[in-house]
């Protein structure tokens, strides 16, 4: 018999248990015999991974559905559509024009998306909720703004096929977003609020007033996030 693992020797009988599985005469058990631990079987483990949009720095709004057609008919151009992007989106908001420039025209198109006109309103990102600069309490934004319980819903709604995709199961409350897009991160009156990721859809083309010809720019905004969530997935063990 050994003892800790040093074999002095054993019977046919004994080498067989080891070698064919079989238990010979001895009636010994083979944890008695051999005082060396047997291998684990292999068998499952859960892990959990992240899935999440593209980065704030190059993500993009996949084309809205409504905005498609229309900019076919009527030539607009979008500077955050593009297709596979990856980022949590609204609808665009209502269009709106002006005949000085493309600056101007971004500033009434997401003043109208808000439904704010006044510029003394500024919106947090990730709340929804809008202040007045001059010190009035805060409200929740009139419009078509939308608040945190929104975004979490559009972020859940990418995480839960994004994990399927990967083979895993979305946990359920993982699913969360971050700040707008950085490209345009927002600031000051032009943009109402930080990180709030305006992204703009224009066309231009003259427009005859009276007996003179102007410049037209009509230009429509959506809000862009960043999201993330969590997925498990049932794998072997190594």
């Amino acid at each position: 018999f050994g003892e800790q693992g040093n074999f002095r020797g054993f019977l046919a009988a004994q080498e067989g248990y080891l070698t064919d599985g079989e238990s010979g005469v001895t009636g010994v058990s083979r944890d008695l015999i051999f005082e060396f631990p047997r291998e684990e079987r292999r068998g499952k483990k859960t892990v959990r991974f992240r899935v999440r949009s593209d980065s704030a720095a190059t993500g993009t709004c996949p084309p809205a559905s409504n905005l498609q057609q229309y900019a076919h008919n009527n030539g607009f151009v979008a500077d955050g559509d593009r297709a596979g992007g990856t980022l949590i989106c609204t609808p665009y908001g209502n269009i709106t024009g002006s005949y000085t420039n493309h600056g101007s025209t971004r500033v009434l198109a997401r003043r109208t998306y808000t439904g704010i006109d006044d510029t003394d309103w500024e919106g947090h990102w990730r709340t929804g909720v809008w202040s007045d600069r001059l010190g009035a309490p805060d409200q929740q934004s009139p419009g078509t703004a939308i608040g945190e319980a929104d975004w979490i819903r559009m972020a859940e709604a990418r995480a839960i096929p994004a994990c399927r995709a990967k083979g895993g199961k979305y946990v359920e409350g993982s699913a969360d977003f971050g700040p707008g897009h950085s490209r345009d991160p927002g600031s000051g009156v032009e943009f109402s609020g930080n990180n709030l990721g305006w992204f703009y859809a224009y066309q231009t083309h003259a427009h005859r007033y009276g007996t003179n010809n102007h410049h037209l720019v009509v230009g429509k905004a959506r809000e862009s996030r960043t999201w993330v969530g969590v997925c498990t997935k049932r794998v072997r063990r190594r």
